[in-house]
């Protein structure tokens, strides 16, 4: 019976229990770090993806800026041809209203200062001498003209800032 105990202890013995145990327990520590690793593998994995869909995001982003900046530079540009449009309307009208206003005064004076009765281009009888309302009559599709013009470079403007200001 002592060399079976005997023997049972050599066999445990060789099996080295101590040196089993320390092995189990770096193996268990080997896990933990395994498990660990794949935990901030997962985590990396995770925020590659968040800044893949951040970059996407970014590039949307970016293309409606560009975008945006186009529908400004041809606001832009509808307001700046508004605006010349309305200064070119804006002589047209000016200089007829001066050609009028001047002949017009200068023919008044002119046929007061000689109590003419008849038109001195065709001698027709005068009954009176033009008003300011037929001197805006003749001036009227010229201001409606230039009233257009000014509306249409108001609402060019008002598109540009709205725009302008949505972004």
């Amino acid at each position: 019976k002592k060399k079976a105990a005997s023997d049972a202890l050599d066999a445990k013995n060789a099996l080295e229990p101590e040196k089993v145990e320390k092995q189990r327990q770096n193996i268990d520590k080997l896990f933990r770090h395994i498990n660990e690793a794949v935990g901030e593998y997962a985590s990396i994995n995770a925020e590659k993806e968040r800044i893949g869909e951040e970059e996407k995001e970014q590039k949307k982003l970016q293309e409606e800026i560009i975008q945006d900046r186009k529908v400004l530079a041809l606001l832009t540009e509808k307001k700046m041809e508004a605006e010349n449009e309305y200064k070119e309307c804006e002589k047209v009208y000016e200089i007829h209203s001066r050609a009028i206003d001047q002949a017009a005064v200068s023919l008044r004076n002119w046929m007061r200062e000689h109590e003419v009765t008849e038109c001195p281009v065709c001698h027709s009888r005068l009954e009176s001498i033009m008003s300011e309302d037929d001197i805006n009559d003749i001036l009227k599709p010229y201001r409606q003209e230039l009233d257009e013009k000014e509306k249409r470079k108001q609402q060019a403007c008002n598109a540009l800032t709205a725009a302008a200001t949505a972004l």
